[in-house]
């Protein structure tokens, strides 16, 4: 079972404004949050959280652009 309540306030405590939570259904994912304007899916919210922790400067918005570009569009690194 997925603490939704626990990361809304690990959002709000990292100073993001948390909108709105989403339960999807089963065949669609589990859950996407509203963060700071931006339509996250639980493990983009999860990355976001593990790379704040890790004190790398990251928005929502750029966790959600680096998810989306297919793989054959990334810039490969060396």
């Amino acid at each position: 079972m997925i603490d939704t309540d626990l990361i809304v306030k690990l959002l709000r405590d990292h100073g993001h404004q948390v909108e709105s939570v989403f339960h999807v259904p089963e065949n669609a994912g589990e859950y996407e949050f509203t963060v700071d304007g931006t339509l996250l899916t639980l493990a983009e919210t999860r990355q976001l959280l593990e790379r704040e922790d890790d004190r790398e400067d990251v928005s929502a918005q750029s966790i959600a652009d680096a998810d989306r570009v297919p793989p054959y569009d990334r810039v490969e690194t060396p």
